[in-house]
């Protein structure tokens, strides 16, 4: 998603980018993440990839969908820690809901996943990301980054006649002096 930015600068400052892990304070994911940006080392990377992110926080690690994350409690009260384990009570773990929301850096706000999907789908994002898939395989392909933007353009002006459908696009990459000249 994040397609033809440059975020070497990111890896760089990343040994000294060292937030909260998560703790009683951190309860979320979301909550840890946005801890990074008060630390000015990360806060330009964070406020930058984080947003892509927080759309996906429905989605647990096994991909089913929640809507409210379980936070264990494993500090039993005074009376169960002195109780035999056969009659300690088990308690509902508390929930917190899930805040899928995020603002991108220009100023787009979505609420939720399809949200995300209506921003990327916009004419800019889909040039970029097939733009980038462009260059990807042609830098796979040819071992060097294509250095004719102007051909990059025209396999995606390809590529749009066909609806961006990826074989076409591949087929567009094939076909174009930069795959057969380089």
């Amino acid at each position: 998603l994040l397609c033809g930015k440059n975020l070497a600068s990111c890896a760089r400052r990343r040994d000294s980018c060292r937030g909260p892990r998560w703790s009683c304070a951190t309860k979320t994911i979301k909550e840890v993440l946005q801890a990074h940006q008060f630390d000015p080392n990360c806060a330009s990377c964070h406020k930058t990839i984080d947003p892509y992110g927080y759309a996906f926080e429905n989605f647990d690690p096994t991909g089913a969908w929640r809507d409210v994350y379980t936070v264990p409690d494993t500090t039993p009260s005074d009376k169960e820690a002195k109780a035999p384990a056969k009659k300690r009570k088990v308690a509902k773990a508390p929930t917190i809901p899930i805040d899928a929301s995020a603002t991108f850096r220009n100023g787009f706000e979505y609420q939720d996943i399809t949200g995300l999907r209506k921003y990327l789908l916009t004419d800019s994002n889909r040039d970029r990301f097939v733009r980038c898939f462009i260059t990807k395989l042609l830098t796979c392909a040819n071992g060097v980054e294509p250095h004719d933007p102007i051909q990059v353009e025209k396999i995606l002006a390809r590529s749009a006649e066909s609806q961006y459908r990826i074989i076409d696009t591949i087929a567009a990459v094939i076909d174009s002096p930069l795959f057969r000249e380089e």
